[in-house]
């Protein structure tokens, strides 16, 4: 072989190994895009909310009552907690009245000056309540960093948990210990 020609199977060779590490690696961004935060406890359902979890069924009213209860009662939110009026939260998300197909069904917030909250949210939208609870998460993490800088890791490690994919409940939680906040709901919710 001479020179000309070494130099074009080399050209080859490098343009092929160029070629296969690019497929290698876009196959590994393909298989690691269904490995997000998303999907339901079984894993067996992509959905573009980024939710701690995602559930099929949506629990009725009377579940969502004792997940309520179970959250209250067991210690998990520091201080005590109060009811606070729908209004009020929607005002707190930045919103004037809830948009259609939306509602505020409960939510409550700590009386001691913490971050501690549990806001439930019905939704014919769910990737829209879980936006308007991102962006409320940041406005609160910015309203304790200067007032209560210990609260925010609570803000930052939210739980969030919606029953559905396109329309169903939402609910954001927020407490120190998210995997309990997480089993007590667990224990009631439809699998």
């Amino acid at each position: 072989m001479n020179k000309k020609s070494n130099i074009r199977l080399i050209k080859r060779v490098r343009k092929s190994i160029v070629c296969l590490g690019i497929l290698i690696l876009m196959t590994g961004v393909a298989g690691m895009s269904g490995c997000g935060k998303g999907g339901n406890k079984d894993g067996n359902r992509a959905t573009s909310l980024e939710a701690d979890a995602v559930y099929d069924s949506s629990p009725e009213d009377s579940q969502l009552d004792t997940i309520l209860q179970n959250l209250t009662e067991n210690n998990i939110f520091e201080g005590e907690m109060a009811k606070v009026s729908p209004a009020a939260v929607l005002e707190a998300y930045g919103l004037n009245e809830a948009k259609d197909g939306t509602e505020i069904y409960v939510s409550y917030m700590s009386t001691a000056a913490k971050a501690d909250e549990i806001t439930i949210i019905k939704s014919d939208n769910l990737k829209e309540a879980e936006s308007f609870a991102v962006q409320y998460i940041d406005k609160r993490k910015k309203s304790f960093e200067s007032y209560k800088p210990e609260e925010v890791k609570k803000l930052d490690n939210n739980l969030t948990v919606a029953y559905g994919t396109d329309s169903g409940i939402y609910i954001l939680c927020v407490c120190s210990d998210k995997k309990a906040a997480l089993a007590l709901i667990e224990a009631e919710s439809v699998h």
